[in-house]
């Protein structure tokens, strides 16, 4: 599970996973940086990361979201979204962050996740092919 949030007005990535090269398991912050550098970097993280031993994701959420200023937007990629994350996604949303959801991969159950988040009045957007990279390319 991964997640890229706005610390401070500064944008950056939080990785919750397994990574090889992590040894203390721990969540990771990748801050920001500039260049094509930085970015080959961002994406080789992701590229290792596996479903781990981590906390929870809604966990990890409420954790980091108690530091975050009043109209951060906070991103959430997933495969498998649970109840406790769409709650605490929820209670970001409620305590005045900007919160969306992405669905990668082919997720059980899609309608019923959508459906759910829409009612809490979060945003969803799914992934499951190359192609649905579009909508970020525009």
């Amino acid at each position: 599970c991964k997640w890229v949030i706005d610390r401070k007005q500064t944008a950056g990535l939080f990785v919750n996973g397994s990574d090889p090269t992590n040894p203390e398991g721990k969540v990771q912050y990748l801050p920001p940086r500039k260049g094509q550098a930085s970015l080959i970097h961002i994406l080789e993280v992701l590229a290792r990361v596996e479903r781990g031993e981590q906390p929870p994701l809604a966990e990890a959420v409420r954790q980091q979201r108690l530091h975050l200023a009043w109209g951060t937007t906070v991103l959430v990629i997933t495969g498998q979204p649970d109840k406790s994350l769409m709650e605490e996604l929820y209670q970001a949303r409620r305590s005045g962050l900007n919160v969306v959801l992405i669905l990668a991969g082919l997720v059980p159950h899609i309608d019923t996740i959508k459906h759910h988040a829409s009612f809490y009045g979060i945003p969803v957007t799914a992934i499951t092919r190359e192609g649905d990279m579009d909508i970020w390319r525009r």
